[in-house]
């Protein structure tokens, strides 16, 4: 319907084009025109509180998402203004989310990793039984960091990405040693 109505407005006669409530018009179009593909971005499911706060800063304007939060008030926060501001928070929010994803499949992975011992058949000296699958984990999980960058620009995972790298490479060296 917004394109139908741009596409009315310049139809209108050459000389209204003059008048400030014509203009004001064709403004208040294209800026809705220009917000609602960034409306539609907002609604993606990766958007968490800190986005939304990030969102109160570059708007300039404060909000409280609730069930009474409407395409009226999202409006108003001018997204056409910030729109490159806007997509770049939505994308941070994409990333966050594989993230946070990534995260919480390696903690699950370890949840039930166990180093076994068996006694040496002829000196009765514990040993560490086959170690693969840890290994795979090990793997698995280095890769990973790797792969997203090993926390940098990635704040809200800072100490939790460092600390999983810390934990990683004790877990190799103390492998290697054994």
């Amino acid at each position: 319907r917004t394109k139908e109505m741009e596409q009315e407005l310049q139809h209108i006669d050459v000389a209204a084009h003059k008048w400030p409530v014509y203009q004001e018009l064709v403004d208040h179009t294209r800026n809705f025109a220009n917000s609602l593909p960034l409306v539609d971005e907002l609604r993606n499911d990766a958007m968490r509180d800190r986005h939304w706060a990030e969102l109160m800063k570059v708007t300039r304007k404060k909000f409280v998402i609730t069930e009474d939060f409407t395409l009226g008030d999202i409006l108003q926060l001018n997204l056409h203004t910030t729109a490159r501001e806007v997509r770049d928070i939505v994308q941070q929010a994409i990333k966050d989310c594989g993230v946070e994803k990534f995260l919480a499949k390696l903690d699950a992975s370890w949840k039930d990793v166990n180093f076994a011992f068996g006694l040496h058949v002829k000196k009765s000296v514990p040993l560490l039984k086959p170690v693969d699958r840890i290994r795979d984990v090990l793997e698995e999980g280095q890769v990973g960091l790797q792969t997203i960058g090993g926390g940098k620009g990635i704040p809200h995972f800072e100490d939790q990405i460092s600390e999983w790298m810390t934990a990683l490479t004790t877990i190799e060296t103390v492998l290697a040693l054994w």
